[in-house]
């Protein structure tokens, strides 16, 4: 059993317990494998979710409450009858097994269950001492980002070990074709292409290096999913806090932690080799207490602050096929990603079209989206604001948040479309939450359900096709099962599987939308057959979709047809091919088409506001530039000048009341007599000329 011991400094150190444990992947000569000595080092070849069909099978190990992947590996390297094991997460026990996936009248299969399948190997050229040296899905390719081809190669392990040994470039995955004995070797896999994984023929087989430089993964942030777990542990240790597990997975040496799994009350820390691109986001599930953190797209983006403008460049250390743009113009104000590392969209301070915001004090910003998908949003992508500083030029600000939908929009009604046989069935397009509501909206990255359900008691079973989501305007689209019913992108969209006890299909996807819409329509073609049909197969994943036809019979759908119960369009259908082939019996006889429709209305999203717009730094730096110092002596001077130019006022206002008035005596007739005072002083009484006949008299008398 592995113990793992936290040191001072970080240090972790794996210690032996039983005398006969060793490290996992260790050179190994003249051990047997499938009857022949391995020469070189004898690792696995992981498949994840897959089970060895009519194999042999016995107990390995069994440890509830522990990991087991790694004790599990190191006994099947020292049984000789272990051929290959399977690791059952959800027991926390393994099994190994007599057999391999080349071994004759055993097939290896596609599980829901939590579990991996390991098959020893034995690769001539040196490894690096992982726990498992390759990675293996059927049926998919990385699609146009093939650097090396090489002809006949006579096997997928000598196509990896081709990989494994390249020198003149990174080889991070290998495809090899059985059939055509062809490798062809890529600097390129799953995580830096996700929109170019995609399902081929059952023939290739996708092998991911797990010695390659992946060092600039390490660089990328982790996103948190509260209440959530995979349920896929490699590696449990006990530490202090969540920030001493994340530095444990980017440390891990024996396998590439792609995910760590953090309980805060039990101080547990579980790291996994596995995430969401390679379990599927069905793996996810509900778990009290759990906090599930995985890699984040990295996201490096610069801005300069030019005269006129502001400059975004986005660096990705690959081909970037997104989008950027700004968040409230999206159509107007945006750039397409041209499958290059370097990336640029200009805004011109002055363009109306681009939503500019001048914040005053010589601060401009704005929000872009930067949507690593061409066309729909997802989980994971980020909208940034970007803020220029006159005062600081050439200096990015950015705040950094995912988009979110809100969840207050009404959806609308689900269709509902009547096929009147005998029974008619109904059959529905749903798009519903974990408990099976009708969903009314979502956020970005919320756990949907698609869901085409008919009556249990019909004769009928269901196949699905062409399933396409589009914007309410119909300009943007994106085509998640393709016309076999296989999906096209299953990072978006995974498989229709039927329901527990029923005929309906379902099929589970994190929400998305569009950019430039908040309407989100889903277009699918739905097609009949006689009780059960059987799936397609898509790889190593099966999916309710088209299978080829033996028999077929049409229906002319009009745009407006209406339907009695005592009608059955069956017997309006023309045969279509009247020709068997016997070679397809076990086909099933397909009916008609029938498309149905479902929106969902979705809200947009929401920026979430710097405080004042600023960074707490920047804010302060701007508060402090603002402030204005004063001396003692200044501000009593200040406040005399005040006081003195107070009185001026006063006095002026009192000399001006005074000249008023007497411009008005002075223009006033009823004021004015025929006699004066002396000094230029007019006399206050009216004299009339009674008064200066005694005045007169007066005179004479007193000279006299």
């Amino acid at each position: 059993m592995l113990l793992f011991i936290r040191m001072p400094h970080s240090l972790r150190l794996y210690t032996q317990i039983l005398p006969s444990l060793v490290i996992l992947t260790v050179l190994r000569s003249s051990i047997l494998v499938s009857g022949q000595s391995c020469s070189g080092t004898e690792t696995f070849e992981k498949v994840s979710h897959a089970e060895l069909k009519d194999a042999t099978s016995s107990p390995l190990l069994s440890s509830p409450g522990n990991t087991v992947t790694a004790e599990c590996l190191e006994r099947c390297l020292e049984s000789s009858s272990c051929r290959s094991l399977v690791v059952h997460y959800g027991e926390r026990a393994c099994t190994k097994l007599s057999q391999n996936s080349s071994t004759e009248g055993v097939t290896l299969n596609h599980v829901d269950e939590p579990q991996h399948y390991f098959e020893k190997v034995c690769i001539s050229v040196p490894t690096c001492g992982k726990m498992w040296t390759l990675e293996r899905v059927v049926g998919y390719e990385v699609e146009g980002f093939d650097d090396i081809v090489m002809t006949k190669v006579p096997s997928r392990i000598k196509c990896a070990e081709l990989c494994i040994r390249e020198r003149g470039m990174n080889c991070r995955s290998a495809e090899y074709h059985e059939k055509d004995q062809v490798c062809l070797m890529s600097r390129h896999d799953r995580r830096t292409q996700p929109l170019n994984f995609r399902p081929t023929s059952k023939d290739v087989h996708y092998l991911e290096n797990q010695c390659a430089d992946v060092s600039s993964d390490s660089q990328c942030d982790y996103e948190a999913k509260i209440d959530r777990d995979i349920g896929h542990g490699d590696v449990q240790i006990t530490v202090q806090s969540q920030e001493e597990c994340q530095k444990a997975c980017d440390e891990e040496e024996t396998f590439q932690c792609r995910s760590f799994s953090w309980m805060s009350q039990r101080r547990t820390c579980i790291l996994s080799g596995d995430d969401l691109l390679t379990v599927g986001s069905s793996s996810l599930k509900e778990s009290r207490g759990v906090t599930y953190y995985q890699r984040a797209p990295c996201l490096n983006l610069d801005l300069e602050c030019r005269v006129d403008a502001m400059v975004i460049q986005l660096k990705t250390m690959q081909p970037f096929q997104g989008r950027i743009f700004a968040q409230n113009f999206p159509t107007k104000c945006e750039t397409q990603g041209k499958n290059l590392t370097d990336t640029q969209l200009t805004i011109k301070y002055t363009d109306p079209d681009c939503g500019m915001v001048d914040e005053g004090n010589g601060v401009f910003s704005n929000v872009v989206v930067v949507q690593h998908h061409p066309v729909i949003q997802r989980h994971g992508d980020k909208a940034i604001k970007l803020l220029c500083l006159f005062q600081t030029a050439n200096k990015t600000i950015t705040d950094s948040f995912e988009l979110a939908i809100d969840n207050s929009v009404s959806g609308a009604v689900a269709t509902d479309i009547v096929n009147a046989t005998a029974p008619s069935p109904r059959l529905r397009l749903r798009i519903v939450d974990r408990l099976g509501r009708d969903v009314q909206g979502a956020r970005l990255g919320e756990e949907l359900f698609l869901r085409l359900e008919i009556d249990d008691n019909s004769i009928y079973g269901i196949l699905a096709r062409n399933l396409v989501a589009r914007s309410g305007d119909n300009r943007d689209s994106i085509v998640l099962l393709d016309e076999r019913g296989c999906p096209k992108d299953p990072l978006v969209f995974p498989s229709l599987s039927p329901l527990p006890n029923s005929k309906s299909l379902q099929g589970k996807f994190e929400a998305f939308k569009f950019s430039e819409d908040t309407v989100v329509r889903f277009q699918v073609n739905v097609q009949f057959c006689f009780e059960q049909c059987k799936p397609v197969q898509c790889g190593l994943i099966e999916s309710y979709g088209k299978k080829r036809k033996r028999r077929t019979l049409t229906v002319d759908l009009m745009s407006d047809i209406e339907i009695t119960s005592g009608s059955n369009p069956l017997e309006h259908a023309t045969m279509e091919n009247d020709r068997i082939d016997h070679g397809l019996k076990d086909v099933d006889t397909i009916y008609h088409d029938i498309p149905l429709q479902k929106e969902i209305i979705v809200d947009s999203s929401h920026v979430k506001r710097l405080r004042n717009g600023l960074l707490k730094e920047e804010a302060e730096n701007l508060r402090l530039a603002q402030l204005v110092c004063f001396s003692s002596e200044i501000l009593i001077a200040i406040v005399v000048s005040t006081v003195i130019l107070q009185i001026c006022i006063i006095l002026i206002a009192i000399m001006c009341i005074y000249a008023r008035r007497r411009r008005r005596l002075e223009t006033d007739p009823s004021c004015v007599s025929g006699a004066t005072l002396t000094r230029g002083v007019r006399s206050p009484f009216v004299i009339s000329e009674d008064s200066l006949s005694t005045l007169k008299t007066l005179r004479t008398s007193l000279r006299d």
